[in-house]
Protein backbone atom coordinates (compact mmCIF):
# COMPACT_ATOMS: atom_id res chain seq x y z
CA UNK A 1 0.00 0.00 0.00
CA UNK A 2 1.38 3.19 -1.02
CA UNK A 3 1.54 6.07 1.85
CA UNK A 4 -0.05 9.34 1.13
CA UNK A 5 1.19 12.63 2.98
CA UNK A 6 -2.14 14.57 3.51
CA UNK A 7 -0.16 17.99 4.15
CA UNK A 8 0.79 17.78 0.59
CA UNK A 9 -2.46 17.45 -1.35
CA UNK A 10 -3.29 20.30 -3.31
CA UNK A 11 -6.65 20.26 -2.23
CA UNK A 12 -6.02 20.18 1.66
CA UNK A 13 -3.62 23.59 1.27
CA UNK A 14 -5.87 25.31 -0.77
CA UNK A 15 -8.95 24.46 1.87
CA UNK A 16 -5.54 25.93 3.99
CA UNK A 17 -5.41 28.93 2.71
CA UNK A 18 -8.77 29.81 1.81
CA UNK A 19 -9.29 29.17 5.34
CA UNK A 20 -6.51 32.15 6.53
CA UNK A 21 -7.40 34.70 3.77
CA UNK A 22 -11.55 34.34 5.63
CA UNK A 23 -9.63 34.64 9.29
CA UNK A 24 -7.62 37.24 8.26
CA UNK A 25 -10.43 39.37 5.99
CA UNK A 26 -12.61 38.73 9.00
CA UNK A 27 -10.52 40.39 11.50
CA UNK A 28 -9.75 43.49 9.54
CA UNK A 29 -13.23 44.07 9.18
CA UNK A 30 -13.43 43.58 12.85
CA UNK A 31 -11.06 46.31 13.36
CA UNK A 32 -12.25 48.60 11.19
CA UNK A 33 -15.59 48.47 12.73
CA UNK A 34 -14.49 48.28 15.97
CA UNK A 35 -14.38 46.07 18.74
CA UNK A 36 -11.17 43.57 19.21
CA UNK A 37 -10.58 41.04 16.72
CA UNK A 38 -8.34 37.91 16.72
CA UNK A 39 -7.09 35.71 14.02
CA UNK A 40 -8.09 32.28 13.97
CA UNK A 41 -6.34 29.28 15.17
CA UNK A 42 -3.05 31.69 15.95
CA UNK A 43 -4.70 33.68 19.33
CA UNK A 44 -3.06 36.87 17.65
CA UNK A 45 -5.13 39.84 18.06
CA UNK A 46 -5.51 43.08 16.21
CA UNK A 47 -7.00 44.83 19.03
CA UNK A 48 -9.26 48.31 18.34
CA UNK A 49 -11.05 50.53 19.93
CA UNK A 50 -15.18 50.51 19.30
CA UNK A 51 -15.45 54.20 18.58
CA UNK A 52 -12.56 56.60 17.25
CA UNK A 53 -11.96 59.34 19.72
CA UNK A 54 -13.97 62.94 19.64
CA UNK A 55 -13.57 65.75 20.95
CA UNK A 56 -15.39 69.08 21.73
CA UNK A 57 -14.23 72.72 21.06
CA UNK A 58 -14.67 75.72 22.36
CA UNK A 59 -13.58 78.36 25.17
CA UNK A 60 -14.24 81.25 27.21
CA UNK A 61 -16.00 84.71 26.32
CA UNK A 62 -14.63 88.36 27.92
CA UNK A 63 -16.82 91.18 27.62
CA UNK A 64 -19.65 90.01 25.81
CA UNK A 65 -22.77 92.77 26.56
CA UNK A 66 -24.84 92.69 23.25
CA UNK A 67 -26.87 90.14 21.24
CA UNK A 68 -25.75 89.06 17.62
CA UNK A 69 -22.47 86.96 18.30
CA UNK A 70 -22.21 83.85 15.61
CA UNK A 71 -19.12 81.83 15.82
CA UNK A 72 -18.32 79.26 13.23
CA UNK A 73 -15.87 76.77 13.12
CA UNK A 74 -14.08 74.91 10.31
CA UNK A 75 -16.39 77.45 8.39
CA UNK A 76 -19.27 75.84 9.44
CA UNK A 77 -21.14 74.52 12.89
CA UNK A 78 -22.86 77.80 13.67
CA UNK A 79 -22.82 79.06 17.27
CA UNK A 80 -25.18 81.50 18.44
CA UNK A 81 -24.11 83.12 21.78
CA UNK A 82 -26.42 84.50 24.16
CA UNK A 83 -25.41 88.08 25.27
CA UNK A 84 -23.43 87.82 28.62
CA UNK A 85 -22.09 84.33 28.25
CA UNK A 86 -18.57 84.18 29.29
CA UNK A 87 -18.07 80.05 27.62
CA UNK A 88 -19.02 78.20 24.75
CA UNK A 89 -18.90 75.01 23.03
CA UNK A 90 -19.94 73.97 19.51
CA UNK A 91 -22.22 71.27 19.06
CA UNK A 92 -20.04 69.08 16.37
CA UNK A 93 -17.06 66.95 17.87
CA UNK A 94 -13.91 66.00 15.75
CA UNK A 95 -12.37 63.19 15.93
CA UNK A 96 -8.13 63.13 16.69
CA UNK A 97 -6.05 65.16 14.81
CA UNK A 98 -8.88 66.76 12.86
CA UNK A 99 -8.31 70.82 12.65
CA UNK A 100 -10.49 73.15 13.90
CA UNK A 101 -10.60 76.86 13.16
CA UNK A 102 -12.67 78.90 15.24
CA UNK A 103 -13.86 82.93 13.16
CA UNK A 104 -16.44 85.14 14.24
CA UNK A 105 -19.14 85.14 11.74
CA UNK A 106 -21.41 88.16 13.11
CA UNK A 107 -20.13 91.10 15.65
CA UNK A 108 -22.30 91.67 18.04
CA UNK A 109 -24.56 94.92 18.03
CA UNK A 110 -22.07 97.58 19.37
CA UNK A 111 -18.93 95.63 19.99
CA UNK A 112 -16.17 94.51 18.21
CA UNK A 113 -14.63 91.22 19.30
CA UNK A 114 -11.40 89.31 18.34
CA UNK A 115 -10.63 85.56 18.03
CA UNK A 116 -7.07 84.04 19.79
CA UNK A 117 -6.29 80.60 19.98
CA UNK A 118 -8.66 79.92 17.25
CA UNK A 119 -7.17 76.66 15.55
CA UNK A 120 -5.22 73.76 15.88
CA UNK A 121 -5.64 70.08 15.80
CA UNK A 122 -8.20 68.39 18.07
CA UNK A 123 -6.08 65.89 20.48
CA UNK A 124 -8.52 66.55 23.05
CA UNK A 125 -11.32 68.44 24.49
CA UNK A 126 -10.76 71.86 23.38
CA UNK A 127 -11.21 74.55 25.95
CA UNK A 128 -8.72 77.27 25.26
CA UNK A 129 -9.99 79.58 22.28
CA UNK A 130 -10.84 82.80 23.66
CA UNK A 131 -13.22 85.36 22.16
CA UNK A 132 -12.54 89.07 23.70
CA UNK A 133 -15.05 91.76 22.81
CA UNK A 134 -15.26 95.59 23.50
CA UNK A 135 -17.39 98.45 22.44
CA UNK A 136 -16.92 99.31 18.83
CA UNK A 137 -14.69 102.59 18.37
CA UNK A 138 -17.45 104.44 16.46
CA UNK A 139 -19.93 103.73 19.27
CA UNK A 140 -18.16 105.48 22.24
CA UNK A 141 -19.96 107.34 24.25
CA UNK A 142 -18.55 110.75 25.35
CA UNK A 143 -20.34 112.94 27.99
CA UNK A 144 -19.86 116.01 30.31
CA UNK A 145 -21.00 117.05 33.35
CA UNK A 146 -20.47 120.58 34.64
CA UNK A 147 -19.03 123.07 32.82
CA UNK A 148 -18.23 123.01 28.88
CA UNK A 149 -14.90 122.48 27.83
CA UNK A 150 -13.23 125.37 26.83
CA UNK A 151 -11.28 125.91 23.41
CA UNK A 152 -9.12 128.89 22.56
CA UNK A 153 -6.91 129.05 18.95
CA UNK A 154 -4.59 131.46 18.49
CA UNK A 155 -3.03 132.37 15.24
Amino acid sequence: MASHDITRSPALRKRRILGWGLSLCTAFLAACGGGEATIANTGASLGGAANPASYTIGGTITGLAAPGLVLQDNAGDNLTIANGSNTFTFATALTVGAGYGVTLLTQPGWQTCTVSNGSGAASANVTSVNITCAVAPQYVKISSTGTPLASSATA
